[in-house]
């Protein structure tokens, strides 16, 4: 069978909205530590709320999707897709029951693609440049303030799917 990939942001999926049509589709989700998320965002953005980076909404969406299916479905984290790419990528295949391409899952050519999206231009600098996975970064970001304080409110969200990880 086909594979056919769609990529939600939880902007795609306001709260209100019917989840029922995804009940027979497989699942997946992928996290990425709070900290790193605000940190990330503040590159490119002068501020940040909860809504622009949509932890608390994913794991909604998390908790909607378990229901729905009777189990929770795989979760895998950033961190440790950048650990061990071809490893992550293949338990992810596994818990999905869709086939291993080791190459193709974890190298690609550099530049844009026709599946990028109109924000391409402003969120995929270093995406595009890109032909394989990055090691991850050792130190964790340092935030103060408000943003400190934005990280720590996700948190709980996050380590709730985060208990679900593969790996």
């Amino acid at each position: 069978a086909a594979v056919f990939y769609q990529k939600h942001m939880t902007h795609h999926m306001p709260s209100g909205s019917t989840l029922d049509w995804r009940r027979d589709f497989r699942h997946a989700f992928l996290i990425r530590d709070p900290a790193a998320v605000v940190a990330s965002y503040l590159k490119k953005m002068p501020s940040v709320t909860a809504d622009d980076i949509g932890i608390e909404r994913q794991f909604e969406l998390f908790q909607t999707v378990t229901a729905l299916q009777g189990c929770p479905p795989p979760v895998v984290d950033s961190a440790d897709v950048l650990r061990n790419p071809r490893r992550l990528m293949g338990l992810l295949c596994d818990a999905l029951d869709v086939p291993r391409r080791d190459v193709e899952m974890t190298r690609w050519p550099a530049g844009p693609r026709p599946s990028d999206g109109v924000w391409a231009d402003h969120w995929y600098g270093a995406v595009r440049q890109s032909t394989g996975f990055a090691s991850p970064n050792a130190a964790a970001p340092a935030l103060v303030g408000e943003s400190l304080a934005l990280a720590n409110a996700m948190r709980p969200f996050y380590e709730a799917m985060a208990a679900h990880r593969l790996g």
